[in-house]
């Protein structure tokens, strides 16, 4: 049951947890470990998402007679995330493994979905996602949205719009409204102020923070 603990520990993925931690969370759900030589090619499933936790693959855009039309793009241990998809509005994609590789292919909803048992695991998960390299531009995105917000108070309800349908493969945020304030560059007095109107207004703030965050 702990081949991989050593990889799994050293990759980006569940950096800052320990083995029992990891192994902990990873009983709650549907994963499956592969191991892949250079040139193999690695299995899509599309039910999960997939993580490098050691080595180097590629992926690979294949034109109609197979032949590969673009190898460039990498992605490694300190990538981690791979957003795998088997086909884009022109070309059959594929990944290949470029030196000895192990992939983690794990259930959305280890990442999308709460869950009480684990719930710390899963933050500090969420937070190594949203720092990774392959992530940085959806992060930003997203952050992005809550700055344009010219307002306070728009700045939070884009936040909570974002609590009530993250994207695909992100988790809900598990913030105090302090660490909130210094994430949206905001005052944290006027934030407090205006998360108490929209509690006023009968908002059910509670579901949006954690205190034990």
């Amino acid at each position: 049951m702990y081949k991989y603990s050593d990889e799994l520990v050293n990759c980006g993925l569940f950096a800052g947890l320990k083995r029992e931690q990891i192994w902990q969370f990873l009983s709650d759900y549907s994963y499956k470990i592969s191991e892949y030589k250079p040139n193999e090619k690695l299995d899509i499933l599309s039910d999960k998402m997939s993580f490098v936790i050691k080595g180097t693959v590629k992926k690979l855009y294949l034109n109609s007679d197979g032949t590969e039309f673009q190898t460039n793009i990498k992605f490694q241990t300190k990538d981690f995330i791979l957003c795998m998809e088997s086909q884009d509005e022109f070309y059959e994609i594929q990944f290949s493994a470029v030196t000895d590789s192990i992939i983690l292919y794990l259930e959305y909803d280890a990442i999308s979905k709460f869950n009480e048992s684990c719930a710390v695991i899963q933050n500090t998960i969420m937070k190594n996602m949203i720092n990774s390299f392959t992530f940085s531009t959806l992060k930003q995105q997203i952050l992005d949205s809550f700055y344009a917000q010219k307002s306070v108070r728009n700045k939070l309800l884009k936040f909570i719009e974002y609590q009530q349908n993250p994207p695909k493969g992100f988790s809900v945020f598990h913030l105090t409204k302090k660490e909130l304030a210094d994430m949206l560059k905001v005052d944290y007095s006027s934030l407090c102020r205006e998360y108490n109107k929209l509690k006023a207004e009968g908002m059910d703030m509670n579901i949006f923070f954690d205190k034990e965050y």
